[in-house]
């Protein structure tokens, strides 16, 4: 029995563990139609890969490998690495002008020293509900 155990964590043992220490959750979005963009992606990632983790919105050529069209306003999005409300390592995507487009499309791109991911998320922004006077 003991041996199988051995044997059974082998694998466990052998496989690289940076391969699993970076993950990318969901977008959450904040804001809604005709606001500014405001959107949360949840980040697993240690302490060695936040410190060289960089995030920014895909360049034209990725979005075109892809076969997706790049809208002009995903240039006045900043992307940012901090920590929400919670305490939880996140992606921050903000714009300081309104976007009208109700789906926004955008490629991700993470880089850490030793790989480089691309994401693709698609936010359907809702119409703000409107409150009676």
């Amino acid at each position: 029995m003991r041996a199988l155990a051995r044997w059974g964590m082998l694998p466990l043992l052998a496989a690289p563990l940076g391969a699993w220490a970076l993950g990318i959750g969901n977008i959450e979005l904040e804001s809604a139609l005709n606001q500014p963009f405001k959107a949360e992606i949840p980040l697993t990632a240690t302490p060695e890969e936040l410190q060289g983790l960089k995030v920014a919105i895909a360049p034209l050529a990725t979005f075109q490998r892809q076969g997706l069209d790049r809208p002009a306003f995903l240039s006045g999005f900043d992307l940012k690495i901090g920590k929400d409300s919670g305490g939880r390592n996140v992606i921050s995507i903000t714009s300081q002008a309104s976007v009208a487009e109700p789906f926004v499309t955008m490629l991700i791109e993470v880089t850490t020293p030793r790989q480089r991911s691309v994401r693709e998320f698609t936010a359907l922004l809702d119409p703000p509900v409107l409150l009676p006077a």
